[in-house]
This record gives C-alpha cells, sequence and structure tokens, in this order.
C-alpha cells in the first residue's frame, strides 16, 4: 500500500478530524529497545527532526546548509541542535539569520540551540 492509500484508508474509518493523521511515513524498520519494545522517544525525535528541517528550508536557498540532530535532554524531554554553515561568511548576516531561525524553529515546543560550523 502507498502512504496515499492508507490516508484514503483511515479517512473512512476516524470519526474525528483532530484525530486524522496529517501524514503517514512508512518505514522499514522501527527503532526497539533491548527488551523488543517500540522505542517511542526514537520516533519521536526522528519526526521532529523531520519537522524543523522542513520548517528552515526556506532559510537554505541562499547556499545555507542546515542540519538538525535532536536528543534526549533530561530537563526539557527532548532538545534539538540546528548548525548552521555557509560557504561565503564574510557577507552573511550571521544575526539576521539567527533571528529567523529563532522565529521559524521557535514556534514548536521543542528546545534549541543553534551553532555555526
Amino acid at each position: 500500500m502507498t502512504q496515499e492509500e492508507l490516508l484514503e484508508h483511515v479517512s473512512g474509518r476516524i470519526a474525528e478530524r483532530p484525530a486524522m493523521p496529517k501524514e503517514i511515513c512508512i518505514v522499514d524498520t522501527l527503532p526497539l529497545t533491548p527488551m523488543g519494545k517500540i522505542f517511542k522517544p526514537a520516533i519521536r525525535w526522528e519526526q521532529t527532526q523531520h519537522v524543523l528541517l522542513e520548517t528552515l528550508a526556506p532559510i537554505t536557498e541562499n547556499g545555507l546548509a542546515v542540519s538538525v540532530d535532536v536528543c534526549e535532554n533530561r530537563r526539557y524531554g527532548m532538545s534539538a541542535r540546528i548548525s548552521l554553515a555557509i560557504s561565503d561568511s564574510d557577507r552573511t548576516d550571521k544575526a539576521a539569520i539567527e533571528r529567523e531561525v529563532c522565529k521559524l524553529a521557535g514556534q514548536f515546543n521543542v528546545k534549541f540551540e543553534s551553532e555555526w560550523v
């Protein structure tokens, strides 16, 4: 089955609109604990990384490279490290880019920090 077929299949079976999935991701394997149970935090981290990269995509149009690493944070549950790299750093307004990253990533309830690499 494709993602579209799965979405169509569940659309007639889920009565509550908020419960309807916005997207279905088909994966080869699921992360497991040593006991063989599904490790749900890793799924949340992967999805958070996906959403942050998608949200930050507009700032990559001018040669800016963005990578996101999401991991466990004992205080906040999870946190994200957003790494920024640009080839021509002399002509780049890094402060403006950092403000844009804060604006875009700040709309989510995830503790994050950005760094230049």
